[in-house]
């Protein structure tokens, strides 16, 4: 059986399309945990009288607010199932996913399954039917080693979060993985980066199975010092890599907090003024970041990590245009 862990906050508007879309399942071999985290809306409520419609299983947890990540793990310790899945109250899924997901972890035995992800304009979902989806002509299943996955997973090969696929629950629980509780930014990366160390096996579909559910110029419009927890976090996990994935390790740490703090770069360039971006960033070491990613092998992030290090004003600009153009547009998830 697998755990199906939603944590939800203010989320009254999207429980019925979301548990219609759950009670479309070609399996009920699943149960609901909905963490309701402390919403000043009717959203527990909601979701109690939604659960009334379908045959599935279904535990509605009223907590204080605590953040997602809490919420998270209070549907970890509640889950009873042999796999756990993460869904976002906002997500939607294939009608076949749970079964194929479990499918895939009883069949090769991994600890991991990740499957393609597909995002779609909120604003194009205007009932609570299934979205169109076109699978690829080749169907492909891949198996990873750690040291594979890690690979992959910090070269980009492989993209991912939380929401991505299905886990087992005894290899969580033996290692004793935990999401970050107040952490705002990369908890979900943070997550992952653990639950990669301690796997055996992870297999990797191309098929699509989640709906990833976008609002155009929905980003948050905020930037202070809390953007840099995730990169911190990262950072700190080096004595975990080195104890779980010790192989692994060396390229953990010269590149992963880099990665991220690239991207928190990026963002500060987008909300903040010239002066004030520079400001910021001034009291970080993002020199040393930059450098260890001359050599990565995404060529925008070394390109652009390069760029900073010989004019940061043309990294600024050139992060502010390119992401002003994406804001409102249909953004695609790739796989490679």
């Amino acid at each position: 059986m697998t755990s199906i862990i939603i944590p939800c906050y203010n989320g009254a508007g999207f429980i019925a399309r979301l548990f219609a879309c759950l009670g479309r399942q070609t399996t009920t071999d699943f149960e609901v945990i909905l963490v309701d985290d402390g919403s000043a809306d009717d959203s527990a409520d909601v979701a109690q009288m939604e659960a009334l419609k379908y045959a599935f299983p279904c535990q509605i947890i009223r907590e204080r607010n605590g953040g997602v990540s809490r919420a998270r793990n209070i549907g970890m310790d509640h889950a009873t199932g042999e796999y756990l899945m993460f869904l976002d109250v906002d997500d939607l899924i294939t009608e076949d996913r749970v079964e194929f997901l479990d499918r895939m972890l009883t069949e090769t035995g991994a600890d991991i399954v990740v499957t393609r992800s597909q995002t779609v304009l909120d604003r194009d979902v205007t009932s609570d039917h299934a979205i169109p989806v076109v699978q690829p002509d080749t169907e492909v299943i891949r198996e990873y080693s750690r040291l594979e996955i890690l690979n992959a997973f910090l070269q980009e090969t492989v993209h991912t979060g939380v929401w991505g696929g299905a886990m087992r629950r005894a290899m969580i629980r033996e290692n004793n993985l935990r999401f970050v509780e107040g952490l705002k930014y990369s908890e979900d990366l943070h997550f992952l980066w653990q639950v990669f160390a301690c796997s055996e096996k992870t297999v990797v579909s191309n098929r699509i199975t989640h709906h990833y559910m976008w609002v155009p110029g929905s980003a948050m419009s905020k930037f202070g010092p809390e953007r840099l927890s995730g990169y911190e976090e990262i950072r700190d996990l080096a004595p975990f890599m080195r104890q779980h994935a010790p192989d692994f390790a060396p390229l953990f740490e010269k590149y992963a907090a880099a990665r991220v703090l690239w991207s928190i770069v990026r963002q500060g360039a987008v909300y903040m003024g010239y002066r004030d971006w520079r400001r910021f960033f001034s009291k970080v070491k993002v020199w040393r970041s930059m450098r260890n990613l001359m050599s990565y092998s995404n060529r925008l992030v070394s390109a652009s990590s390069t760029c900073y290090l010989l004019l940061p004003i043309a990294f600024y600009w050139a992060s502010r245009v390119q992401a002003r153009s994406k804001l409102n547009t249909r953004s695609e998830v790739t796989f490679e």
